[in-house]
Order: C-alpha cells, then structure tokens, then sequence
C-alpha cells in the first residue's frame, strides 16, 4: 500500500478532527497520507491513491446527502481499498455499513467501517457540548485513543464493518428520507439584528446554501444542516427558527478552520 488519501466532510469540526488523527496514525505506519475536505475533493486525483478513507458527521442517524451524492458520482474501480468512518453524538441506525455498501458497488474493497462517539454540536433540540469543558475535551481525547486500535486492525485484515441489518438499512434510508424533507422547517434559519454582513456564512457553507451576505443573508433550500454558518457566525446571529433549546453556546473544535468556498455577495 503506497499512499493513503482521507476525504471528510464535517460542519464544525469532529470529522476533521478523527480524520487528522487517521491520517497521522497513517502516516506513523510508513503510509503517505494526503487529507482533503470534501468540499475540495473535485480538485484531487483519486487515482493516485491506493487507499480511500471516507468520512462524515451522522445527522438523524443518517449520511449527509453531499456525502451519498459523493459516492453515488464516483467513478466504478476493480477492488481499490477504502475504509469508511463517522462521528457521532448517538446512535446511526448503520449509515457506516450503508456507505460501505455503495462503496462495495462501486467496485471498493472496504476494509472497516465503524463509527466513533463525538461531542454534540447541534443547537436545535439539545444544545451543543461547551468545548473548553474538561469533560468534553476527554471525550475528543478519547476519540483519538480509538485510533491506533482501528488502523491496527484494519491493515492486518482484521477490521469491522458495523453491522447493519435489513431493520437498521431501512431505518437509516427513511430517516434521511424524512430528515431533509423537514429542512425547511429547522434549517429554514433566521438572522438576528446581530448580523454585522461579513459574508463569512456564505463563504463558508458547504452547499452553496446562501445569498447576498453582505447586505442580508438568505436561505435556500438546499441546507445540509452542517449547523457550521451557526457555529462560525463571529456575532452569533444565525439561529434556527424553531428550536427546542435556548443556548448561546456554539461548538467548533480547536483547530479547525472551514474551507472559504466563495466569494461573498451584495
């Protein structure tokens, strides 16, 4: 195995952040690793890499759609590796093995997928996880700890795909099914008089969601509820519509930073 690439999405940063730790556990194991937002994945050659790593955020129990519509586009092969991982706030109903079922139909050998328990950053129905907590630090620790014993096993032929049975493959399809038809309802966001028009929501959504930041920001409806113009907004102006908690809170993990995708609009 010669070279490695990592492809994530994450909205606030707890992909990011097991996909760094991945790629540096790679690394350690004599494996050139590239990493790439997914965001940027159009601008690499998937060609060149004997191994693809493949991971996301789980919303509702379910892929994001960039993440499905991703792999539905790609390119059929003849038995290149890949290993699949999400993280996770509860449970997925196997949006793991789902993803590594379409990438098996595209012809990849997957190795392992499995998902790993993350800090919440929602802050629609619970409130996100306050980050410089002690507590919540560990669990980002803990995640990195997962590490080493997830490659270890995976390239000594030995790693695990999450089980998904016909149950759990139904319920991740219907629950992403049912997730975004109700986008218009909790991703539908609002902006408060907060808003200072710095254009930084819109060059930093990763659907191509919003217009005319730096006059009044608007919503399309084409949300994938990444919650990262929420959690990035420097006044904290953003906020949904209709929401089951109250909090000013906002979740980013140290470190990460979101790709600027485009430029600002009037």
């Amino acid at each position: 195995m010669r070279k490695a690439l990592i492809a994530y999405f994450t909205g606030t940063g707890n992909t990011w952040f097991l996909a760094d730790c991945l790629a540096k556990e790679l690394r350690d194991k004599s494996i050139q690793t590239d990493i790439t937002a997914l965001e940027h994945i159009n601008k690499v050659d998937l060609s060149t890499c004997d191994l693809l790593g493949l991971g996301f955020p789980v919303y509702a129990g379910c892929i994001p759609y960039n993440v499905w519509g991703f792999v539905r586009r790609l390119k059929p092969v003849a038995g290149k590796r890949a290993f699949v991982f999400s993280t996770k706030a509860q449970a997925t109903a196997g949006s793991e093995s789902l993803l590594a079922r379409l990438l098996i139909l595209k012809g990849y050998r997957v190795l392992a997928a499995r998902s790993f328990i993350a800090p919440s950053n929602e802050t629609l129905l619970f409130g996100p996880e306050d980050v410089t907590r002690p507590e919540v630090r560990a669990k980002l620790e803990r995640l990195r700890h997962r590490v080493p014993g997830f490659v270890e096993r995976m390239l000594s032929g030995n790693g695990v795909i999450e089980k998904n049975n016909t149950f759990m493959l139904l319920s991740s399809i219907l629950s992403g099914f049912s997730f975004y038809l109700s986008t218009g309802y909790v991703s539908n966001l609002l902006v408060t008089d907060d808003c200072t028009r710095c254009g930084l929501c819109e060059q930093i959504c990763p659907a191509g969601n919003i217009l005319s930041s730096l006059t009044r920001p608007r919503f399309r409806n084409r949300c994938v509820v990444c919650e990262r113009c929420v959690s990035f907004c420097p006044e904290k102006a953003i906020v949904h519509p209709v929401t089951f908690v109250r909090t000013s809170l906002r979740y980013r993990v140290p470190g990460y930073t979101p790709p600027v995708l485009r430029k600002p609009t009037g």
